[in-house]
């Protein structure tokens, strides 16, 4: 805040430096009526130019200590109240070097020039004061952060964690950070499949707006949208992603804002990464220094194909005909003829997935401490998705089709500067596109005035006030695998529109959680409500999408074979 309150005076007092010099050369021309010779214009005219010189190579030569960057983050730091400032000092410095010829000791002892000049000296003071108050200001914004890093768990489904009431011992590392976060119970995923939900959690935005509505490949997003790494690098923070996905990719859009982006784990769905991905975000830690920065990881490896990762073998003596790492379709010839055991073997192969990530995020964590980023960093871990495994009428194996709870209710802990809150449990449903400005109101990181966001703010600068959220609708929608669907929830209730097949299903989650009863009999008012808001949430999207120029990805043809291995594309 005095950084900002500085830079604001800081324009001010240069204007009215500006002005000073103004009422000396009005005193000089009404005063002094002699010329001055030609060696003093020449000695004013270097002298000039010199001046200007050192004002240009002043403020370059401090941003770029500021910045420590090189050129890109040189133009970052040169913010409009800086060059306003440059130009301002530049141009009080003309004006007092062209007095230069003036008689200054005949000058002072006039009366009125004597007042003028007494008051140009204290507006310079003041100038050079507040200019100590700006940079230190800056100095001090990139120095201490806090730091956020954001870890997003593919197809991790919160059901299968024991912070959620799981019972195999699939995540330790995981549950120790939940102790020092505020857990959100009630999260919701805003699509049931990569690169709309991660998305939406970006740029908080509806994954409909965003372009994403194609059944098979996803779309580019557009560069007119604002995403949060562009705010960070906006605000002087260093800018890093590591990613494991196609769907998480720059073909995609999602480098926007990252000076780095390493998606050198995308590399299909046999190739296990969170050992990769924890060596890289290391080596980022440890090469961090002091500048605040924003670290987006996404892990892969929970996403199918299901292998198993020893020592966490769930099911050792299942007798089926499955096996670990089967390849897309042949898993999916044996779905309509899974009986008990098999399904529960996958789950196993499934869950020894997630305990061999949360083994690498324990080494993260471990990483964090010894460093000493832990305590003075947020910290916010979350998934795009969750996994079904052939618990409905359907018989579906994977994502990307329904918005059942396994699908789209996904974990959120977030741990605070300092792990204020820590522990704190809020059950009131909160929606992934609310995290974009909520951590940019907790970090204090004001975005673009134009900037146009769908979630709301959580109060997490008051954790205790979470506990009194009020009711908000939340929506999610999936076009893919050739299908239409929308969902809303709003405080416990849950109604999923299949807009392809005209049904409605109700559910009233504090009684229902696993959603296996619907109640639009029952409960015809409150399916009235819902079915009224979400109709109007998918006329507002329909509308808000329509300008939106949709662009295909331009995938490689290697790109385009670990997509068809995963079962995206035919």
């Amino acid at each position: 805040a005095w950084s900002e309150l500085s830079g604001q005076l800081d324009v001010a007092m240069g204007m009215a430096a500006v002005l000073s010099a103004g009422v000396f050369l009005a005193a000089r021309s009404t005063a002094w009526n002699s010329s001055p010779s030609e060696g003093q214009r020449g000695l004013r005219f270097s002298t000039l130019a010199g001046c200007g010189l050192a004002v240009l190579l002043f403020y370059s030569a401090s941003a770029w200590l500021v910045q420590s960057e090189g050129l890109e983050l040189l133009l970052g730091v040169l913010t409009p109240a800086l060059l306003v400032d440059a130009v301002l000092l530049a141009g009080a410095s003309i004006a007092v070097w062209w007095l230069a010829g003036v008689d200054w000791k005949s000058a002072l002892e006039t009366r009125w020039m004597g007042r003028a000049g007494r008051a140009g000296l204290v507006f310079l003071l003041l100038w050079l004061l507040l200019d100590v108050g700006l940079w230190s200001g800056l100095f001090r914004a990139r120095s201490q952060g806090p730091n956020l890093i954001v870890i997003v768990v593919d197809t991790l489904r919160a059901s299968h964690l024991g912070i959620y009431g799981y019972q195999r011992d699939t995540s330790p590392t995981i549950d120790a950070l939940a102790r020092d976060s505020v857990i959100f119970r009630s999260a919701v995923a805003h699509a049931p499949w990569t690169a709309p939900s991660v998305g939406s959690l970006l740029t908080s935005r509806s994954p409909a707006e965003l372009g994403f509505g194609a059944a098979t490949l996803p779309v580019r997003t557009s560069d007119e949208f604002l995403f949060m790494a562009e705010i960070f690098q906006e605000h002087g923070y260093r800018t890093q992603a590591i990613v494991s996905h196609t769907y998480v990719s720059t073909e995609l859009g999602f480098g926007q804002g990252f000076q780095g982006f390493d998606s050198e784990n995308a590399l299909g769905h046999d190739h296990v990464s969170s050992e990769s991905v924890t060596e890289k975000a290391i080596a980022f830690l440890s090469s961090a220094g002091d500048q605040p920065f924003f670290l987006l990881l996404h892990y892969f490896d929970p996403h199918f194909s299901y292998i198993l990762q020893k020592p966490y073998e769930y099911f050792p003596d299942y007798p089926g005909p499955l096996e670990s790492g089967m390849d897309y379709e042949a898993l999916m010839r044996y779905v309509p003829l899974m009986g008990e055991a098999d399904i529960e073997y996958v789950k196993a192969l499934y869950d020894s997935e997630i305990r061999y990530t949360d083994a690498y995020l324990g080494l993260l964590l471990d990483e964090l401490k010894r460093l000493g980023l832990y305590d003075r960093s947020v910290l916010v871990f979350t998934a795009d998705h969750g996994e079904t495994f052939v618990e409905r009428e359907d018989r579906w194996l994977g994502h990307g089709k329904t918005l059942f709870e396994e699908l789209v209710h996904v974990p959120l802990l977030v741990k605070l500067e300092g792990n204020e809150g820590k522990g704190l449990v809020v059950e009131q449903p909160v929606g992934l596109e609310d995290f974009l400005p909520t951590i940019v109101d907790y970090l204090a990181l004001p975005p673009p005035r134009n900037a146009q966001f769908e979630g709301r703010v959580l109060p997490l600068r008051d954790p205790e006030s979470l506990l009194r959220l009020e009711p908000r609708p939340i929506f999610s929608e999936t076009r893919a695998q050739k299908e239409w669907v929308q969902s809303v929830r709003w405080g416990n209730w849950k109604l999923i529109l299949d807009r392809k097949l005209a049904r409605a299903y109700l559910f009233d989650l504090s009684t229902d959680p696993g959603e296996t009863r619907s109640l639009t009999v029952e409960q015809p008012e409150v399916l009235a409500r819902l079915a009224l808001r979400l109709n109007q949430w998918a006329q507002e999207i329909d509308r808000k999408s329509r300008d939106i120029e949709v662009a295909l990805p331009e995938f490689s043809p290697e790109q385009l074979d670990r997509l068809r291995s995963l079962g995206y594309v035919k």
